[in-house]
């Protein structure tokens, strides 16, 4: 809007890219973690059953993205969260569980934990 335009100059600057799929499918859910003093930031984007990590590095004019990793599941994914200090990641799916991934030093994604919901019989 350009009225924010003089008190927020950094709004001014929107990079767009794209994911790289093979079947043209769209990200439903995204998440971009805190970058607390990373080379590149991370974002993680659903799309379908699966979950790409990608990092993203450089200025709004030479942008360089790349992806980290992309990890599959079972099922649809319809959320992912990280924590507040962006290193680990979680991702819940259509078959009422949650997944939680971290990378490792050499930056390989392993899943820490899945937990897997309940269904409760409601009473009437």
């Amino acid at each position: 809007h350009d009225t924010c335009a003089p008190c927020c100059p950094a709004l001014q600057k929107v990079a767009i890219f794209a994911l790289p799929t093979s079947d043209g499918a769209h990200a439903p859910c995204v998440a971009w973690a805190e970058p607390l003093g990373r080379p590149a930031e991370l974002i993680a984007a659903a799309c379908g059953t699966r979950l790409k990590v990608v990092g993203v590095s450089g200025d709004t004019a030479s942008l360089e993205v790349e992806v980290a990793t992309t990890l599959a599941f079972e099922s649809d994914i319809w959320r992912v969260e990280w924590d507040l200090w962006g290193n680990q990641l979680a991702a819940s799916t259509d078959d009422q569980k949650v997944h939680v991934f971290q990378a490792d030093l050499n930056g390989t994604w392993q899943r820490l934990l899945a937990v897997e919901g309940c269904q409760q019989d409601l009473v009437d």
